[in-house]
């Protein structure tokens, strides 16, 4: 009459339905984070370069003004393009400090 209910071993228990659903949006979250973190790393390792790029060559271009500003240069430029030479004595005129000027 009453059929004896079937036994059920602790390795056949059944695991309920909305487990899965909850452990593939743990695995898709999971994946998810894990390329967003790889994303972000490789945009910043590229800024990264892109700064020390722009620190090498601003560090470039100061040594091409002070190049292009030193005195030995700026006579060189005067010699040549211009066809300067160094003054002699008499084109030299020394100028004095007006103190009455400093006054105001």
């Amino acid at each position: 009459m009453n059929s004896p209910r079937p036994r059920v071993s602790p390795k056949g228990r059944w695991i309920p339905f909305w487990v899965w659903p909850v452990l593939a949006l743990f695995a898709i979250g999971t994946v998810w984070l894990r390329l967003s973190v790889v994303g972000t790393t490789y945009d910043i390792d590229q800024t990264n370069r892109m700064i020390q790029n722009a620190r090498k060559e601003q560090e470039q271009w100061e040594l091409k003004v002070a190049r292009l500003r030193s005195p030995a240069h700026l006579e060189e430029l005067a010699r040549k393009k211009c066809h300067l030479l160094p003054p002699r004595s008499d084109q030299i005129v020394r100028l004095q400090a007006d103190k009455n000027a400093e006054k105001k």
